[in-house]
């Protein structure tokens, strides 16, 4: 059903999923649906939910955060603002967008 969801690439839905992401039942799903529907809010719903994420799915939220350039700069200020830890991010991570 999400997937049918995100295919439709309505505005609608990537406001709902922004309000999903901090559900743990949903959250891997949810961040992977957000990937796909590219907004300027999808920075924010994930950098706010950021801190109650389980600590496997924070990884992911990563992930997501870095696959666009504005969503990367806003994980850098909120790293910056202490929103979320420099620990979080992998050596792997930080490589790939060091160039």
């Amino acid at each position: 059903m999400l997937a049918g969801l995100v295919a439709a690439k309505d505005a609608a839905t990537a406001a709902a999923l922004g309000g999903l992401v901090a559900d743990p039942v949903v959250c891997d799903a949810v961040l992977k649906a957000m990937a796909a529907l590219p907004t300027e809010a999808t920075s924010d719903a994930i950098i706010a939910a950021y801190a109650t994420l389980p600590a496997a799915t924070k990884p992911a939220a990563i992930a997501t955060l870095v696959a666009r350039p504005a969503w990367t700069h806003a994980l850098l200020d909120a790293i910056a603002a202490g929103r979320v830890t420099r620990d979080d991010l992998s050596a792997i991570t930080v490589g790939r967008h060091a160039a």
